[in-house]
């Protein structure tokens, strides 16, 4: 929208996106090639392993048992919020100007993997192994700016000086445990892994967060639309 005038642009943005993720396992890319190709996928007069063939040596897995027994499942959600604003000092300095924007986007993702009971990759030495992670994540960037441009005969110029501040905050959880006494769960109900009773369970937490100022400054010329000159001055603190 604009106002005073016309002198003034408002601008609004707004998204929000989710997204629902099946990762599947890229060792399997691995394995489909380094399996013995002659060995057949399924052992259907074996219930050991899930029904699947496995050769039962180092390193070597089904790679379709590895894919079909287990799971790897994600979700993200993503939502975005940015103003700008843009006023023209036309009256007053024809020419000069100022812009501000702010912009902040938000981060949720939450993962699980299970490898069951049966899974001879992973799975079966655990007696199942599931894991959950989860993030928080957000970013927001203020910036304002005053610029001045002028063209007489055949140069043009144009000035700048702004001001940029930014932050950014993350946190995280994982937990990890085996030994569950069903598949039905999945990586859904982690208190019912038999490894965080026997201090086995794995659990971590995690929190990453800075903040960055900055000025910047700018000034280009252009002669006669051939000769072009930009200089830059840029000065910068992190936390």
């Amino acid at each position: 929208t604009r106002a005073l005038k016309d002198k003034l642009l408002i601008q609004a943005r707004f998204a929000a996106t989710t997204r629902k993720s099946d990762f599947g396992f890229r060792e399997a890319i691995k394995y489909a090639f380094s399996t013995n190709p002659t060995m057949p996928v399924y052992d259907l007069s074996s219930s050991e392993n899930g029904g699947y063939s496995q050769q039962g040596i180092y390193d070597a897995y089904n790679p379709v048992a590895m894919i079909e027994q287990n799971t790897n499942t994600g979700n993200k959600m993503t939502s975005l919020i940015g103003l700008n604003g843009d006023y023209q000092f036309d009256g007053v300095l024809n020419g000069l100007g100022m812009k501000i924007s702010y912009q902040l986007v938000d981060e949720k993702d939450l993962q699980g993997r299970y490898y069951s009971k049966n899974s001879y990759y992973r799975g079966k030495i655990k007696n199942g192994l599931g894991s959950r992670s989860s993030g928080n994540g957000s970013n927001q960037q203020l910036a304002a700016s005053i610029y001045y441009s002028r063209k007489v005969k055949d140069l043009y110029f144009q000035i700048s000086s702004g001001y940029l501040y930014q932050e950014y905050n993350r946190s995280s959880m994982y937990l990890e445990g085996g030994d569950f006494l069903t598949d039905a769960f999945g990586f859904n109900n982690m208190a019912a892994s038999g490894d965080f009773l026997n201090g086995l369970g794995i659990a971590s937490s995690s929190r990453d967060s800075y903040k960055v100022i900055s000025w910047q400054n700018s000034a280009s010329v252009v002669f006669k639309n051939r000769y072009f000159l930009n200089a830059a001055a840029n000065y910068s603190g992190s936390t």
